[in-house]
């Protein structure tokens, strides 16, 4: 997203007064309820033949509380396919005992991606910090410091990006490269040669093909 886009949605909800959340940028993590919703719906159009009797498939399948999407919202099952003896109706669903169940499950799903995936937490970036935007190959420098682990920052033109798209950078680096982003391909190149010739090739071992097996008369 454009830093004077996001300036305008931010103008826009003040003066409609409703707060506007943003995700990062080039970051599709950070919308991961939205991205999973759409794998999940690319996945009904796959299997099922008819769209609507796969949404209420997937409507009147049950969640890790027990309860099925349609039996939250109107109190009882809904008729489907299968064969049911009964259509029993739901009896006063709690909805504040579901939210803490929910924000629970959540919270262990998350300890549980973060052990596996041994997550670790990137160090704050100030105001004015140097930095080297990772997907654009350019150098910049931290405008302003956003919630979310967002950052403005200058890299040609203002940008928004994440933390995980930012790294540190030595403060003599980016005084001494130009403004001209054909000059930045160039020297993602010369850096990318410098890392190719610094690394050393693990050593390989020997590959021996295998002998034809041979018949002894």
């Amino acid at each position: 997203m454009d830093h004077n886009i996001l300036h305008k949605n931010l103008e826009t909800a003040k003066t409609y007064k409703f707060q506007s959340v943003t995700s990062s940028p080039m970051y599709p993590r950070a919308n991961g309820a939205a991205e999973r919703m759409v794998k999940t719906i690319k996945s009904i159009l796959q299997k099922s033949g008819d769209l609507y009797l796969g949404l209420l498939a997937y409507r009147t399948s049950p969640i890790h509380e027990g309860r099925s999407p349609a039996e939250l919202l109107m109190n009882r099952s809904l008729r489907t396919q299968v064969a049911q003896t009964h259509y029993h109706t739901t009896s006063q669903v709690d909805h504040k005992a579901f939210q803490s169940v929910n924000e629970e499950y959540k919270v262990k799903m998350k300890e549980r991606h973060d052990r596996s995936q041994q997550v670790k937490e990137l160090p704050t970036l100030r105001k004015g910090s140097p930095i080297f935007v990772c997907d654009l190959q350019r150098y910049g420098q931290v405008k302003k410091v956003l919630p979310n682990r967002m950052y403005i920052v200058s890299a040609g033109s203002e940008i928004c990006r994440n933390r995980t798209a930012l790294t540190d950078s030595p403060p003599n680096t980016v005084t001494s490269i130009p403004d001209n982003p054909d000059s930045h391909s160039s020297l993602s190149s010369c850096a990318q040669s410098m890392d190719s010739t610094s690394t050393t090739s693990r050593p390989r071992r020997t590959i021996r093909p295998p002998h034809r097996l041979i018949e002894e008369c």
